[in-house]
C-alpha cells in the first residue's frame, strides 16, 4: 500500500510540475511576443502552454513509471550463528516476510558462488530486515567458515536475491 501511495504522489508531483512549467511557458509566450504576430494571442498561448503540458507530464510519468533496470540490492550489516545463521540487510522495500531468497557471494573469478536459500524472519520497526539461513549451499564452506569465524570479509560480496522456490 505504501508502495502505491508513493507512486500517486510521484505523479501528483509531475504533473503540478509539467502544468507549472506549461503556464510559465505560456505566460512568457503572451508576454514576450508582440501583438502583431499571431502566437501572442491569449489562445494561441494557451494551446501551446496545454500541449506543452501534455507532453512534458506524459513523459515524466513515463520515465517515473517505469521498471528500475535493477533491484535495489540492499547490504549485509551483521551476522549472526545461534541455532540458525542469521543477516541483518539494510532496508530493501522487495524484501518481504515469509519469502525464500537466494544468497550468492561473489567470487575472485568474476562468478557468483550459491550460499544457500534465505527466508525474511523480520522486518524491523527502522525498515531494516532480519533474514535466517534455511539451507547452506554445498561448495561455499569457505565464505561459511569466515562467517561463522566472526569475519566481515564477505560483507560487501553476498547479494540476496529473489526467486527461490520453496518445496513444501
Amino acid at each position: 500500500m505504501e508502495f502505491l501511495k508513493k507512486k500517486v504522489e510521484g505523479w501528483i508531483l509531475i504533473w503540478g510540475f509539467a502544468l507549472a512549467g506549461a503556464a510559465f511557458v505560456g505566460w512568457i509566450l503572451s508576454t514576450l511576443l508582440p501583438d502583431k504576430i499571431s502566437l501572442s494571442s491569449g489562445a494561441a498561448a494557451s494551446t501551446i502552454a496545454i500541449l506543452l503540458c501534455m507532453y512534458v507530464g506524459t513523459t515524466l510519468q513515463i520515465w517515473m513509471a517505469r521498471y528500475p533496470s535493477e533491484l535495489d540490492r540492499p547490504r549485509v550489516l551483521l551476522f549472526k550463528k545461534e541455532e540458525v545463521d542469521l543477516f541483518l540487510f539494510s532496508p530493501a522495500e522487495w524484501l518481504s516476510y515469509r519469502y525464500l531468497y537466494t544468497l550468492f557471494a561473489a567470487d575472485t573469478d568474476g562468478f557468483e558462488r550459491l550460499l544457500g536459500i534465505a527466508e525474511v524472519l523480520n522486518v524491523q520497526d527502522d525498515k531494516r530486515v532480519q533474514i535466517v539461513v534455511t539451507d547452506r549451499a554445498s561448495g561455499a564452506e569457505s565464505v561459511w567458515s569466515s562467517l561463522d569465524g566472526g569475519s566481515t570479509d564477505y560483507f560487501r560480496k553476498i547479494t540476496i536475491k529473489p526467486g527461490a522456490l520453496k518445496n513444501g
